[in-house]
């Protein structure tokens, strides 16, 4: 199962083999504990959330070498608008 230490530039340093190999194991873990989870016999349910997102990194870190991207994203720019003063509020008397 997923790891604390397992950083995700680790698994972007990984082979495709490597790669689809960790997947299978923590998708049958995920499974495996979701059947936990529905019979009462789980006792960290966390650990089904810590997983999923190990797989999530996983498979981004799998996209990222498929797309051959680099190792910090790129910003979007953002459209830039001609500031525009706020309208004065109105206070109401009491």
């Amino acid at each position: 199962m997923a790891k604390k230490a397992l950083t995700f530039d680790a698994m972007r340093e990984w082979t495709a083999e490597e790669r689809a190999a960790k997947q299978k194991e923590w998708t049958q873990s995920l499974f495996t504990l979701r059947l936990q989870k529905a019979t009462g016999q789980l006792e960290n349910p966390m650990k089904i959330r810590e997983v999923r997102k190990d797989v999530a990194r996983l498979q981004t870190a799998a996209r990222q070498a498929e797309l051959g991207a680099s190792a910090k994203p790129v910003a979007k720019k953002r459209a830039t608008t001609p500031a525009s003063p706020e309208p004065a509020r109105k206070t109401r008397k009491k």
